[in-house]
């Protein structure tokens, strides 16, 4: 079936969000004057409420010092409350690791969104100024305050100390130092920059490897306000289309079974390949735990494999063909079957667009929605929104305006080139859940039933990078008591 026009979407986002929010409070007003954004360049309007734009300081990295995180904040523009100062707080973040939080915010969220324009066009002709930015009726500012953070730091404009000596030193986090980094940074923006909006309901919400981020962030907050004077009222979460669990979710991050589920296998096609073959496809982000910016760069689609290959090649997918008998014993396949398997696996990889590649530049699938009218490229695709998206934030007079002139970043939305990240939970990665390696199953058994409010999981039905049987896998295995049947 078509998936809902792109206004339908946001609209359904923003339903959502509305039935997370409950409560609000008020407070002393004392927004950071010198993070306010005056005007952006590309928008000839006054901005339609207050945004501020600034770094926020931050927990250490696993390696390079102290992480100073970019922040967004666009102030609530609805008829509910009184001012903005009375409403909730939403807090929106990417996934990746390495993804910029402001992919959602100036293309699904925010009040203002990008448009696809060529910077070029902001001279215009006879100086007339083309506006690249448009406002967003279903923006979530319309129910609540909404910030972003860049994190961890390396990427977009946010930093860690070292690349203050050399924007080419290393940034290194993991899941626990990114935790307690963008803890330490909602306490700096509540405590230091918005202290008015201290009491205010907070919620967090995310997807994709936000997945991760969230719940570890909500522990750690919820940890902090066991010992800390100043309490962060969070009140729920809103996660979609998340990294859960390992166990739950392996077959899901499969491009062969995916496409095998979605019609572009054909049975005997999928049962050679997937049986005779022992062929394989995960996706790159649930194999192994390192993830690196150079191989985020380079990066050309899923990692074919078969089962005891004993390893995995990006971009070529030429392996070594093995099966195993039934003494577990590999063996290599015999000539006629490996030319088989072959022809197989060149057919699959022929008619999915590389197995519905995010990083091949000349894929001709949606990677995101799939039946979706429109997809993800990558920051470097001339024409694409991404790189206009890009061009603007790198634009001199864009990075005064949001105060991000002191940023050591050379390059948008990064991460920057030495960047380091180590996956450290049972989801997405092949780690095996254990007692010393929870999965996001664990972190909400602890999380839950000290949040006052909901969590909410919510997961699209052709999404490749997490498909949705997965996540209602994982979520079942929490364990909570079943209080309705599933719904669309």
């Amino acid at each position: 079936k078509e998936s809902p026009p792109p206004n339908e979407m946001k609209f359904h986002h923003l339903f959502l969000l509305q039935q997370l929010l409950q409560l609000s409070y008020k407070s002393v007003i004392a927004a950071p004057e010198n993070d306010l954004i005056e005007s952006l360049p590309g928008y000839k309007s006054p901005l339609p409420a207050p945004q501020y734009s600034g770094f926020l300081d931050a927990a250490p990295a696993t390696r390079g010092g102290g992480s100073h995180l970019h922040y967004w904040f666009a102030a609530y523009e609805g008829t509910k409350y009184d001012s903005w100062e009375d409403a909730p707080v939403v807090l929106w973040l990417n996934g990746g690791p390495g993804s910029t939080s402001m992919l959602g915010f100036l293309q699904e969220l925010g009040p203002l969104l990008m448009k696809n324009v060529p910077t070029s066009t902001l001279e215009g002709d006879g100086g007339e100024e083309e506006s690249m930015l448009v406002r967003n009726p279903y923006a979530w500012t319309n129910i609540a305050n909404l910030v972003a953070f860049e994190s961890p730091g390396g990427v977009g404009f946010s930093y860690c100390d070292d690349m203050l000596e050399n924007p080419e030193n290393s940034c290194d986090y993991d899941d626990i130092t990114t935790a307690n980094a963008n803890a330490a940074a909602v306490r700096d923006f509540f405590t230091s920059k918005f202290p008015e909006l201290l009491n205010n309901p907070f919620y967090i919400a995310g997807e994709s490897y936000a997945g991760v981020y969230i719940p570890t962030l909500a522990k750690a907050l919820l940890d902090g306000n066991d010992v800390l004077a100043d309490k962060i009222n969070l009140q729920g979460l809103l996660v979609g289309d998340p990294c859960t669990d390992n166990e739950s979710q392996e077959l899901a991050f499969d491009m062969l079974w995916y496409g095998h589920k979605h019609g572009f296998v054909p049975d005997d096609d999928f049962d050679l390949l997937w049986n005779t073959c022992q062929t394989r496809v995960p996706l790159a982000h649930s194999v192994g735990t390192t993830v690196k910016a150079a191989a985020l760069l380079d990066s050309d689609g899923p990692l074919l494999s078969r089962v005891g290959g004993g390893g995995r090649v990006e971009g070529d997918f030429k392996m070594k063909l093995v099966r195993q008998n039934q003494q577990d014993q590999r063996q290599t396949l015999d000539a006629n079957l490996e030319m088989t398997c072959t022809a197989a696996e060149r057919k699959f990889l022929l008619t999915t667009s590389k197995a519905f590649s995010q990083t091949w530049t000349k894929a001709f699938i949606n990677n995101l929605s799939l039946y979706g009218r429109s997809a993800v490229t990558s920051y470097d695709v001339p024409g694409s929104l991404n790189i206009a998206m890009a061009d603007w934030m790198m634009l001199p007079q864009v990075r005064s305006a949001l105060h991000m002139t002191n940023s050591p970043a050379t390059q948008w939305p990064g991460p920057s080139y030495n960047w380091n990240y180590e996956k450290k939970y049972a989801a997405c990665t092949d780690l095996t859940r254990s007692e010393d390696t929870p999965s996001m199953i664990d972190i909400y058994h602890n999380i839950a039933p000290r949040m006052p409010g909901r969590i909410m999981v919510f997961n699209g039905d052709t999404d490749p990078c997490v498909t949705y049987e997965g996540t209602r896998t994982a979520i079942q295995k929490v364990g909570f008591e079943k209080v309705s049947s599933y719904r669309p």
